[in-house]
């Protein structure tokens, strides 16, 4: 991808003048980048995470996710307080929950660090208001960025989850989340 280069290459230590070493390293990101979020999961996972560390066992799926999603967030200029919401499937791509719309989801929510799943709809969709606190802001901020059909990973973290405080027993002070949704229904 042009612009993901020279985005790299203005970017790069090598421009302020720290030598070629450095452009190398800062293009081989680029090429991981691209390598990552063009290849289906099981390449990434079967290949990818071999290649990470060769000769070490595979990395499970999601350690190569946050990878993923962390490069993301370098290449894309993502502060650490910002949600990142990954599609899994495509949605319609035409119709968006709006505040107040009555929605209905499909839900795995886990500690992003440790992949424990806290909570889960487990099969049974979940039917709230959008915009109503019935969820976590960063959680409400990525479905808004789903369309009707979508299934996608959205990372929220700690400051747009349970924050400093943590969620009682199942969710750790300062702990990010990564929560797969599928955006079943809106209302």
């Amino acid at each position: 991808d042009p612009q993901l280069s020279s985005m790299a290459a203005s970017s790069s230590p090598a421009r302020r003048g720290h030598g070629k070493a450095a452009m190398a390293r800062a293009l081989g990101a680029v090429f991981l980048l691209q390598v990552l979020m063009l290849q289906p999961l099981s390449f990434v996972k079967t290949r990818v995470a071999g290649a990470l560390r060769p000769g070490a066992r595979h990395q499970p799926a999601g350690r190569v996710l946050q990878l993923r999603e962390a490069l993301l967030h370098t290449a894309l200029g993502r502060g650490d307080d910002e949600v990142l919401v990954t599609t899994l499937k495509p949605g319609n791509r035409k119709t968006y929950p709006t505040k107040g719309a009555q929605v209905r989801i499909n839900y795995n929510a886990t500690i992003a660090e440790t992949g424990e799943l806290f909570d889960s709809s487990k099969g049974k969709p979940f039917k709230f208001r959008i915009g109503s606190g019935k969820l976590v802001p960063g959680w409400e901020e990525g479905i808004y960025q789903m369309s009707l059909g979508e299934q996608a990973r959205v990372w929220v973290p700690a400051s747009k989850g349970f924050g400093e405080m943590g969620g009682g027993s199942l969710v750790p002070p300062d702990a990010d989340l990564e929560i797969e949704v599928e955006l079943t229904w809106i209302g």
